[in-house]
């Protein structure tokens, strides 16, 4: 087997989870303790031009911020490095800077940027620093592009190539083709390294595999105390030196645990990292994790909705996050048969007024007035039906309350939006409620209310659309806030606005307590 080095990268990779913030004492400790603990190499973090000029940061625009951390050191045993995100630090600017602080340097680019990203590491290999090359999302080549990487890798002879699996996508059998594909036709001298992420809980045991495959081959294995790193984390530092200390090395684990206990356990009390069901759904569907979150953050989708969608995530735009893409595939489930207006009109409304539902709490207060309001007049619900208030219709633009209320069996005439995967009794298009409105999707109270516009409904009556707050309850329990539900103050002036603007065409009227009437 060739010798396997561990580099820690906590305060590059971690960063992504506390914006690099570790604050000063907590770098100088981790520092300190990988050190003694006698780490291979220690990432400091990143080396770049929009990074602070200050201490309490490991994303930093000068060389000098590392000072004190590695000149205070005493018995150096690690190597230290920074990182370069190739466009974020030149050439030039490395030129200018005390390069004698740290040993390497790091470049990770995108596969877009291979070219001028390789001509940084050669320059960078030719001022005499250890030169690590780091092809972003491995998965996004093809063979022959990984082919012709390492044969220009090859021309510079770096320090090492790492296999970066930026997005957590690899099983074993992914694992060892990348290895034998490297290994095969890369320079012997070069090292090879593999930095993986936890999307399926496979950081650590390929990390091992690696090792095991490396029979040959001098190896680089980044980790991160207690695996902390973006989204769903990396493989651990602490396991994978218990692991190498099993055969002869002599890591001592004593100083890892300790800064964990110490510092790195508050810092996992106040972010979240790690294993996630929605790193499980982006890895599943070998995809960028953002599309998994804009799709998820609606909470107007089931899981069996989200996949299908992702599946339509054409092959060369899965890895790179495509805002209007996937809002153009969350929005284009639409339907050939549009509803008949005249229909629906004739049938149900009659030219009465509607009485709108909404599940807010007020409904409770009100609970006796609304009853006697709903004589003469057509009552539909929004995502839920009343236990004992009748309801005529009730209209459904969230699949999760679709199938809640389709299990239990109503016999209520659904209006449903396009992006319900199910059958309704009327099915509307949703692209032609909201007609680009940014402002109106998501929330079914204003689709309702688009659709009532187009049927040319003079007045409606609303009764528990009270509005978002921290406090807010549901007269059914199982009821969730919208995407916005961070943000209270925004999703409630969106709606506000929305409103003022249909009164401009329909009579609103709300007969419940609402903070869609403040200002």
């Amino acid at each position: 087997m060739g010798s396997v080095k561990i580099l820690d990268c906590t305060l590059r990779d971690g960063g992504f989870v506390n914006n690099w913030s570790f604050g000063f004492l907590t770098i100088k400790e981790i520092v300190k303790s990988l050190n003694e603990s006698r780490i291979d190499i220690i990432e400091l973090g990143f080396l770049d031009r929009d990074g602070v000029e200050d201490y309490n940061f490991t994303k930093f625009n000068s060389l000098n911020n590392i000072r004190y951390f590695v000149e205070n050191v005493k018995d150096k045993k690690s190597e230290y490095v920074v990182m370069i995100d190739y466009g974020r630090f030149s050439y030039e600017e490395l030129l200018l800077e005390d390069t004698t602080l740290i040993d390497g340097i790091r470049v990770i680019f995108k596969k877009d940027d291979m070219e001028e990203a390789l001509e940084l590491c050669n320059n960078i290999n030719k001022m005499g620093l250890n030169t690590y090359i780091q092809p972003v999302s491995i998965t996004s080549y093809s063979d022959l592009e990984i082919l012709q990487l390492i044969e220009k890798v090859n021309l510079i002879n770096p320090s090492a190539l790492s296999i970066v699996d930026t997005y957590g996508l690899l099983q074993k059998r992914d694992l060892y083709k990348y290895f034998y594909l490297f290994d095969t036709n890369l320079n012997k001298n070069i090292e090879l390294g593999y930095h993986s992420h936890n999307n399926f809980q496979l950081a650590f045991s390929n990390s091992i595999d690696f090792i095991q495959l490396a029979k040959n081959r001098d190896v680089i294995l980044d980790c991160s105390l207690y695996g902390m790193g973006k989204n769903a984390g990396n493989a651990n530092t602490e396991l994978l030196l218990m692991y190498l200390n099993q055969f002869g090395d002599n890591y001592d684990i004593n100083y890892i645990l300790e800064i964990i206990d110490t510092q790195i356990m508050k810092l996992k009390l106040k972010f979240n990292w790690g294993y996630s069901f929605n790193q499980v759904l982006s890895a599943m569907n070998d995809c960028h994790p953002l599309y998994v979150k804009y799709l998820v953050d609606k909470k107007t989708l089931d899981i069996s909705k989200i996949n299908q969608i992702l599946t339509k995530i054409p092959v060369k735009q899965k890895l790179k996050f495509d805002e209007d893409l996937i809002n153009s595939l969350y929005n284009g489930e639409t339907i050939d048969n549009q509803l008949d207006y005249s229909e629906l009109l004739q049938k149900h409304l009659n030219e009465k007024e509607i009485l709108i539902l909404a599940p807010g709490s007020s409904l409770k207060k009100a609970h006796d007035l609304i009853k006697n309001m709903r004589k003469g007049k057509v009552t539909i619900s929004l995502n839920f039906v009343s236990e004992d208030i009748e309801t005529d219709l009730v209209f459904i633009s969230n699949q999760k309350r679709y199938l809640q209320i389709a299990n239990n069996n109503r016999n209520i005439p659904i209006i449903a939006t396009s992006n319900i995967n199910g059958k309704a009794d009327y099915l509307i298009d949703y692209t032609m409620l909201t007609e680009g409105n940014l402002k109106l999707k998501d929330s079914s109270l204003l689709l309702l209310l688009s659709l009532l516009v187009k049927l040319k409904v003079r007045k409606v009556y609303i009764a528990g659309a009270d509005g978002f707050s921290e406090n807010q309850n549901y007269v059914n329990g199982f009821y969730e806030l919208s995407s916005m539900e961070n943000n209270f103050a925004k999703e409630n002036k969106r709606v506000r606005e929305s409103i003022m603007n249909f009164r401009e065409s329909i009579e609103i009227e709300f007969i419940t307590e609402t903070v869609y009437l403040s200002e």
